[in-house]
């Protein structure tokens, strides 16, 4: 009887410390995304960064982000923009000066000489490769507004919203980023009890999944050998990819008739060994997992992407929100992809799998939608979408990389000043 009356309470106890765990998992839910990691540059770095198309010297400073020492509390008479955004902004593909927020600082100082007006501009660059609008958001919280901006200066790239679509849908911002997690695993389905305490408390579970790789990570050996991680198969990884995607048949069937020389590309990516400077083995993979990417990302057709770019309203919402409370207005500027351009890269990304559609050239859903969030937060907004088609992509983008290169990240800045010169006051406050 004694030892019923054991089991019993020890049931409850274990009952009511479950129950307890699950609220506790939903409180910390509401104020931590758990399957948010912010994106942040290697702090102090001086590597060069070397694709088919060019060689690049990169230098980071103690923050991470690309170029000199952060600037100090902000003297009198200078206007301080904060640009925040991705590898556009960051200028990959092209010399720290030739990105588009130094040039935009050069030309809008020279705009104010020569009309006579004693201000300084300057420009940080807080963009970070791969970056999304929860990391714009971040990055503002935790390093932009410490700089007591004037402006806020925000570049929207149309994979904004596959990053938000990805993230929420499948765990990871990108088919790169899943990859890594289940190389990380070796492609193993976690236990039955994993699978089933992840279920319950999801964001506690995440947290100290992240806990514990960091405690791994300090006390790692040095030893470049030792650490190196083991390969693997690239099969189990495409089979482990399409149980996460939850499109096994469709990645094998699409696996099988791409062409050899992609396949091994394709596995060498896959097995996690290094792709050096070939951009191709990424686009494969990204087209393998969803060919229709590129295209829904700038159409907006599926009920996933329309939510996920809602999604990013509120978040651009809650940005330019908390600029304002900080005295510093906010400006969303839309950049377009080359495919939205011209079909001088169509060739590229057809090779790779992905499924173009021609009213990318001309669809505008996600610059309007832009400038109605813009427009309803009180933000100004830019559209270089209709710059850049106005004068072609030829000449402005790097052919087999997606970004600008200098004569395109000219034109940004030009744009873009032409919009802040007006905003800029004859004096401070």
């Amino acid at each position: 009887m004694r030892l019923r009356v054991v089991v019993a309470y020890l049931g409850l106890l274990a009952a009511f410390g479950t129950v307890l765990l699950v609220l506790a998992d939903r409180v910390v839910g509401r104020f931590v995304d758990a399957r948010f990691t912010p994106l942040a540059g290697a702090p102090n770095a001086r590597t060069v960064l070397v694709r088919p198309e060019f060689r690049i010297p990169v230098r980071t400073n103690a923050a991470g982000f690309r170029g000199g020492p952060l600037p100090g509390p902000k003297a009198p008479g200078v206007f301080r923009i904060v640009a925040l955004g991705d590898s556009f902004t960051w200028g990959y593909g092209v010399r720290a000066r030739q990105a588009y927020p130094a040039r935009l600082a050069a030309r809008l100082d020279a705009a104010l000489r020569a009309r006579g007006r004693r201000r300084r501009v300057e420009v940080v660059n807080l963009g970070v490769p791969g970056a999304g609008p929860l990391d714009y958001l971040w990055h503002l919280e935790h390093t932009g507004l410490a700089l007591h901006p004037d402006l806020v200066l925000v570049g929207l790239f149309a994979n904004d919203v596959n990053d938000l679509y990805q993230l929420r849908r499948f765990g990871a911002r990108s088919p790169l980023f899943a990859l890594d997690e289940l190389r990380a695993g070796a492609g193993a389905r976690p236990a039955l009890w994993r699978r089933a305490v992840a279920a319950a408390v999801p964001t506690l579970w995440t947290l100290a999944g992240r806990a514990r790789a960091r405690l791994a990570a300090s006390v790692a050996p040095r030893d470049a050998e030792a650490a190196a991680a083991p390969r693997a198969d690239p099969g189990a990884m495409l089979d482990a990819l399409g149980a996460r995607y939850g499109r096994t048949a469709a990645l094998r069937a699409r696996y099988a008739a791409l062409a050899p020389a992609d396949r091994a590309a394709l596995d060498g990516l896959l097995a996690g060994r290094p792709v050096g400077s070939d951009v191709r083995p990424v686009l494969l993979l990204a087209a393998l997992v969803d060919p229709d990417a590129e295209a829904d990302a700038v159409l907006l057709r599926s009920p996933e992407r329309r939510a996920a770019f809602e999604e990013t309203g509120r978040v651009l919402e809650r940005l330019i929100d908390e600029a304002r409370r900080h005295g510093a207005r906010t400006t969303l500027a839309v950049f377009p992809a080359a495919e939205q351009v011209d079909r001088s890269r169509w060739p590229v990304l057809a090779r790779a799998g992905f499924r173009l559609d021609p009213a990318m050239l001309t669809d505008t859903t996600y610059a309007d939608g832009l400038r109605a969030i813009a427009a309803r937060a009180g933000a100004g907004f830019v559209d270089l979408v209709a710059v850049f088609r106005a004068r072609g992509a030829a000449g402005r983008y790097f052919r087999q990389d997606e970004h600008w290169n200098a004569r395109g990240q000219a034109l940004a800045a030009a744009r873009l000043a032409a919009a802040i010169l007006p905003e800029i006051p004859d004096t401070d406050g």
